[in-house]
Order: structure tokens, then sequence, then C-alpha cells
């Protein structure tokens, strides 16, 4: 009887388990990487249409003019507790006369405020100003505003165009700051304030804001200047001001001394601006709440696209992996529970950030791409699908 003997197969065809799971794994990854650039290109595909000007015909600028950290102003400025600022006082000189504004400074003269804002321009020349001029002599802490545009033919320099009609003549006896707001288009949301304007000749012309800041605390103002910052955010949260009308002044002489004295309309609709906290604020507040920033140091630190677009695909590419690996009957409904509480999470880590460590992350890059993560998943394994069944169909015909 011939002896029966064993086919053994030859080794190097025999594939070990651990080259299988290098494949597995290395095509996984590559197919979650892939899956992830999916999400990114539909986000921009999807959002594309809104960068045109024939956006416009579905919503105007001023409704699209939200930010993620607006959500996290408003969630801020809800909470219970408020702080009473003790730097600064507005004083509301809604419909008051020339005269009424003489004697309210000849009054703070006398009251000794750290600085006075006067966010008022006095356009026209009139017979009896000198009592006025010499009410202003009487302040020299006073910083007077004056309004700005972009000087033409000089790329980011700035002109004055805008101020009260004695101007020329006191800019080296008296104190100017810029009241304009950096904004992209009229009525859009005030989120930051500009520290400097720099004219075409070179001179730089501080903020509203900054200049009286500089009265009170000049290294606060040294502190942000060194940023290098051409803008900063204001820090409206929770925060409050004293306010008095121009005949309550004379009895609150307790309240002023020491503090900085913002003069303005309260309720002047052609100075009315939107904020993240408020669809209508005035300027001079507005003002208020940026010199508050500068006093508080209440800076912020914004993360660069990179680092926003890195948490992004991060994020997803985890996502996209996790739901790939992840082997369960119920794995669609478990994935959703699971994005879920991811944008949760993510909100609140935003939120965490900006409020108490006052750093920004726009993690709206992040929310995007994880809202067409499994759409990207369900795109990808469809056209997989038809992918497969047009080459078994074609190798058959071979």
């Amino acid at each position: 009887m011939a002896e029966s003997q064993q086919i053994t197969p030859p080794t190097h065809c025999d594939p070990s388990p651990k080259s299988l799971t290098g494949e597995s794994l290395g095509r996984t990854l590559l197919r979650a990487s892939l899956i992830t650039v999916l999400a990114y290109l539909l986000s921009l595909l999807f959002t594309q249409p809104f960068s045109f000007s024939a956006g416009t015909m579905l919503s105007s600028a001023e409704k699209n003019d939200f930010n993620l950290t607006d959500f996290y102003h408003i969630v801020a400025d809800a909470r219970p507790m408020r702080t009473l600022d003790t730097d600064i006082v507005l004083v509301d000189i809604a419909n008051s006369e020339r005269e009424e504004i003489t004697d309210l400074l000849n009054i703070l003269s006398e009251m000794r405020p750290a600085a006075v804002g006067l966010d008022v321009v006095f356009n026209e020349e009139r017979a009896d100003d000198e009592a006025l001029l010499e009410a202003m002599s009487r302040l020299p802490n006073l910083v007077m505003a004056v309004g700005v545009s972009e000087a033409p033919g000089a790329s980011g320099a700035f002109m004055v165009d805008d101020y009260s009609y004695f101007y020329p003549s006191c800019r080296g006896s008296h104190m100017h700051g810029v009241v304009n707001f950096p904004t992209k288009f009229s009525g859009a949301t005030i989120r930051s304030f500009r520290p400097e304007f720099i004219d075409a000749a070179g001179d730089t012309l501080p903020s509203l804001s900054v200049a009286l800041a500089n009265l009170v605390d000049p290294e606060a103002v040294r502190k942000l200047r060194s940023r290098g910052n051409e803008v900063e955010l204001i820090d409206y949260p929770s925060r409050t001001f004293a306010s008095m009308s121009l005949d309550e002044v004379p009895d609150n002489a307790d309240k002023i001394a020491g503090k900085i004295v913002l003069i303005g309309s309260l309720a002047e609709k052609e100075d009315v601006h939107a904020t993240p906290v408020s669809s209508d604020m005035p300027g001079v507040m507005i003002h208020a709440y940026a010199a508050s920033s500068i006093l508080r140091g209440a800076t912020y630190t914004v993360a660069g696209r990179a680092v926003n677009m890195a948490i992004a695909f991060v994020l997803c590419f985890l996502l996209c992996y996790t739901n790939i690996t992840f082997k369960s009957p119920a794995r669609a409904l478990w994935m959703r529970i699971a994005q879920l509480a991811v944008l949760y999470l993510i909100i609140r880590v935003g939120y965490y950030l900006f409020i108490d460590k006052q750093v920004i992350i726009d993690f709206s890059y992040t929310l995007l791409m994880l809202t067409f993560g499994f759409f990207a998943l369900d795109l990808w394994t469809g056209m997989a699908h038809y992918a497969g069944l047009l080459y078994n169909k074609l190798k058959n015909r071979n």
C-alpha cells in the first residue's frame, strides 16, 4: 500500500493574520480619510452659493451676520448675576441743546472725573459757542469724538472726515478719539473695536475707548497695543453701567469723581447698532464696553484658520472611523447618538474656552463637517455599492 503523504501549501502563499490585520487597518484608515475629505467638499459645495452675490436673493447680509461667538455672548449675558462696572458712568444727553451740554461740562469740571468722553460732533458754528469752548478748556482730560473714512489711494489708511468745526484749530490742545467701529457692511453686528487708526501721513489717532482708557490706566493700553492686533473683540456679557440723565448729574458727584464719564445719546436712532447681546445698543454704550474691556484686560486669543480646520478634520475623521469599525446591529442608532453627543460637547467646550479662558476656537467648521459626515458616509457607501456592481458587470462580460 502506498504511503499517504500530506501536502503542505507553500508558506509564501499563506497570508498571516498579522498581514491581514495590517491590510485591513490601512484600508480602513484610507477609507475614513477619503470620507472625511468628501464631508469637507460637501460642506463647501452646499455653503458656496451664499458666497456669491446671488445669495442676496435668498437672504440679506444682515440676516446672515451671525457668528458662533454671538451664541456664547447671548448665553453668558443671560446669567442671573451681573457686574456693575465701577470705572465708567454714562450721561444721557438725548434731545439736549448745546447750552445744556455747556452747563454739563462746567459742572463736570468741578467733580474731578478721571476722563470725559464727549461722543458729540458740533458740525456748525453758533454765535454763543464761546461759552462751550471755554467749558471744554476747563476739562484737560476731555476726549472729543471724530469720525474717519478710508483715505483714497492709500490702502489701510484713514482720514478724518466727520468732526466739530473747531477741530482743526484745537488738535494740539485737546485729545480726540475715533468713534468708528470696524464692520464689513452697514448694519453689521459690532463685535470688536479698532485700537488705533493711521492716516496717509503715518500719524496715529486712537479710538475713543483707547484714548479714555489711556488717561486712566496707560499700562492697560500699553499691554493692549503690545498684542499688535488690528482689531480687538469687545467683552460684552453680564456687565452693566451706571447711567444718568443730564439733570441728575449735579446730585451724583460721588458716582462721577475718579470715573470715566461718557457723554452721548442713549436714544438716538441714528447711533444704534446691533451687538451680540442686543439688537439696538447705543454707540456711546459700545464705547463704554470697549473701554471696560481694555481696563480689565479682557482680551481674547483667537485660534487661526489652520487650528480650526485641523480640529474639524480630526473629529470628523474619528467619527467616520468609528462608524466604519463599530460592529453592532444598532450601529446607526448609536452613531447618531454619538454624533449628537459630540456636537453638544463641542458647544460646551467652546463656551468654556470663550467665557473662562478668553480663547476663541471657531467650531463652526467642525459643526459643519460633523453634520455632513454621515451624509458623506452614506454617499460613499452608495457609490461603492454601485461601483462594485458596475465592476462585476464589466468583469462578467469579459
